[in-house]
């Protein structure tokens, strides 16, 4: 964590922006020799209306099928419940249970379920999920 802060560093508002924290990655995985390619379903307010759960589900499943966690990042926690709003967590399994799709995240060493697709459907500020692979 020591040597990945250097490079994913919060600010005055944390890592507020999906694109900062994908550039602190990139830098680090560069500094040691690395090429990572980067994976996300970035969600900006003005795409409410247009979101669909067949994105989302492809897009976790791809992640999963590459033994991918997904980092995820949260302003608004919309309708879901069990979730802080401004805040990063990595969700390290996503399964469906009465028509819902559940993820489940590791946040601030505790295991956390919440109801993933009501998120995305819901929330109205940005966030996004991401993988490296």
């Amino acid at each position: 964590m020591n040597q990945v802060y250097r490079y994913v560093t919060p600010g005055i508002w944390g890592i507020h922006k999906t694109h900062m924290f994908v550039k602190g990655v990139l830098d680090y995985a560069g500094s040691l020799g690395f090429h990572l390619i980067v994976h996300s379903l970035i969600l900006h307010p003005k795409t409410l209306k247009d979101r669909s759960l067949n994105a989302l589900i492809a897009f976790v499943q791809t992640a999963f099928d590459s033994d991918s966690p997904i980092a995820f990042l949260n302003l608004d926690v919309g309708e879901a419940k069990r979730l802080q709003p401004w805040h990063w967590i990595t969700i390290t399994q996503v399964y469906f249970e009465n028509d819902q799709i559940m993820a489940v995240a590791s946040d601030e060493g505790q295991e956390r379920v919440f109801n993933l697709g009501l998120w995305y459907l819901t929330t109205k500020k940005h966030g996004g999920l991401i993988y490296f692979t």
